[in-house]
């Protein structure tokens, strides 16, 4: 077990605030082992996560959004509209709709 996974069984601030700093590593698996340790910790670490979407790292933004993604899929669906599937038209709504209708008429 690495350092950086060990820091996952502690659940503290202090723990999660070393795994965002670990998520920027330029070594691949220290950032990986980093976004694993912040999934295991789950939602205590939602919150500081969010501030690293604005870092002027890509990388840094992109390993931020997916691990909060793999913590929590409604928080991405539900708070940042940029991440959202584009809406359906009303045509596609409704066609769609239509196509559920048909599929309960034939099912019976």
């Amino acid at each position: 077990m690495t350092a950086v996974r060990a820091l996952s069984q502690l659940k503290s601030t202090e723990s999660v605030n070393v795994l965002l700093t670990a998520l920027g590593d330029t070594d691949l698996a220290v950032a990986t082992d980093a976004a694993l340790a912040l999934v295991t910790i789950g939602r205590p670490a939602i919150e500081p996560l969010k501030t690293l979407i604005l870092d002027e790292r890509k990388r840094v933004r992109q390993a931020a959004l997916e691990t909060l993604k793999r913590i929590d899929r409604r928080w991405m669906e539900s708070r940042s509209p940029r991440l959202k599937r584009p809406a359906r038209s009303a045509g596609a709504t409704a066609a769609a709709g239509t196509d559920s209708a048909s599929a309960r008429t034939v099912r019976g």
